[in-house]
């Protein structure tokens, strides 16, 4: 590996290691371990919508999560691997790190 893709990779490291020291990004991420939600079964008991979709879009930009458009519903998954296998590595598998979330119920777009 040369300096240059070490550097590249250490760069990447740390801008996804610091997208995970966001407590409210963290907790998103262990709610989607398990499988794909709408945004609305996401946010309840960690924050505002508006706040989780920002913090939705950045965890977008990473790569870090995915999002596909079925109707007018918004799913969300984790999309990169390593992430999953950090969370895996602290025991959170998204069953008892954060309330149940009991079906999509909690916005008109996924009536």
């Amino acid at each position: 590996m040369t300096e240059t893709e070490k550097k590249n990779k250490l760069a990447e490291a740390q801008t996804i290691l610091a997208a995970l020291a966001v407590e409210t990004r963290l907790r998103l991420l262990v709610r989607l371990i398990p499988r794909e939600l709408c945004v609305c079964e996401l946010w309840p008991g960690i924050g505002e919508q508006s706040n989780i979709s920002r913090h939705l879009a950045r965890l977008r930009e990473l790569g870090i999560v995915s999002m596909r458009k079925v109707g007018k519903r918004h799913l969300y998954r984790l999309a990169d691997e390593r992430v999953v296998r950090i969370l895996r590595r602290f025991d959170l598998d998204g069953s008892e790190a954060l309330p149940a979330v009991n079906g999509c119920q909690n916005c008109d777009s996924c009536d």
